[in-house]
């Protein structure tokens, strides 16, 4: 980002340093601060979205299906069997940033965080995309 003067100044690059800290991809929201994500370690977890990254100010780190961002796990947490686990988020990434994640050749599984790791295509609307499918719509019966 450019200041007033016209200097540019990159931000520091935020990774991983803990071991209970990996990479994400937001797969879908619910609402209410709340998404499923595909993680890095191929699980899909609950994120959970905290007040400073929801609300009015918030133009800077969306948290949309298709995001790349940094997540905590609840290692210390105790859950039962059928429920999914859990995580906080830490950051998100945005496109610079995550280019400059590929650069330095940080250990992240791309294939599995991008659509190669089973996640359904989803069009602009929201909706899965099956291959071969077909839609047909008729107007007059709305």
């Amino acid at each position: 980002m450019a200041n007033k003067h016209g200097e540019v100044k990159s931000k520091e690059l935020v990774i991983s340093r803990e071991e209970d800290e990996v990479y994400a991809i937001v797969v879908k929201n619910y609402g209410n601060g709340r998404s499923e994500v595909r993680c890095n370690d191929g699980k899909t977890r609950m994120l959970f979205i905290p007040r400073r990254f929801r609300g009015r100010n918030r133009h800077d780190n969306m948290v949309n299906p298709g995001t790349i961002i940094l997540v905590g796990l609840r290692s210390w947490e105790v859950r039962p069997a059928n429920k999914m686990e859990k995580c906080d988020l830490i950051y998100v990434y945005d496109e610079a940033e995550v280019i400059r994640l590929k650069k330095h050749k940080i250990p992240i599984y791309w294939k599995l965080l991008n659509n190669e790791g089973g996640c359904p295509e989803f069009d602009d609307l929201g909706f899965t995309i099956e291959d071969g499918e077909d839609v047909a719509f008729n107007f007059d019966e709305i």
